[in-house]
């Protein structure tokens, strides 16, 4: 059996490249527009909203709070679903269905669909799909899309959470937030807010760092 080398016989050069000093380079990512997300070093006001919006024997969905940022908000939504009559196949077949957390253009039957009523009638709907590149794509008028996810449960429920971005920040006024999943039995519900409201909150928004 031949016996290792040992790292001085290997000559100046050595097995490995030299390492860089100046460490590891990443290109340059591009500058999302406002509209796309929350501002990332800004810290929220948080109003309470404590709604259900809807209710089945398997289903919740609850309206926690909104996180108000100076532009915008997201609407925390908490979706609780608990196990009745499934059967062990069935119960796990649901493990990685994250009700709301489809891509946008993609709804059916089996998506969890959310939607804000202006109170001039116009509509923001969680189904439109931005145009690409975001970078590049006109601001739209209004927006209401999924902007963080993440989901836990067990052998008896399962629990996801969803935040939904509302840009920009509402006008004074009346203002409905409406969901719908059909393959839950939940059909349309709404809760209604008023955009004073998170207008008046967003002023106690401030960034991490000054």
């Amino acid at each position: 059996m031949r016996k290792p080398s040992a790292a001085g016989t290997m000559g100046r050069m050595g097995f490995f490249p030299p390492v860089s000093e100046s460490g590891r380079t990443y290109p340059p990512q591009p500058q999302l527009p406002e509209w796309f997300a929350p501002p990332s070093l800004e810290m929220p006001a948080v109003v309470p909203l404590d709604v259900v919006l809807a209710q089945t024997d398997r289903v919740t969905l609850a309206v926690e709070c909104a996180r108000v940022y100076a532009n915008g908000a997201t609407l925390e939504v908490r979706c609780v679903r608990r196990r009745t009559d499934e059967s062990d196949r069935e119960w796990a077949a649901q493990a990685h269905d994250h009700p709301g957390m489809r891509l946008a253009g993609l709804a059916d039957r089996t998506s969890l669909r959310f939607g804000i009523l202006y109170p001039d009638g116009s509509k923001a709907l969680t189904d439109a799909e931005p145009a690409w590149p975001i970078a590049e794509a006109p601001a739209p008028r209004a927006v209401l899309r999924h902007a963080s996810g993440s989901g836990s449960g067990g052998e008896q429920n399962r629990t996801t959470e969803l935040s939904l971005w509302l840009w920009p920040l509402p006008a004074p006024g009346p203002h409905r937030l409406v969901a719908e999943w059909q393959a839950a039995d939940i059909g349309e519900s709404s809760m209604e807010f008023d955009g004073a409201l998170l207008r008046s909150a967003a002023e106690r928004a401030r960034p991490y760092w000054a």
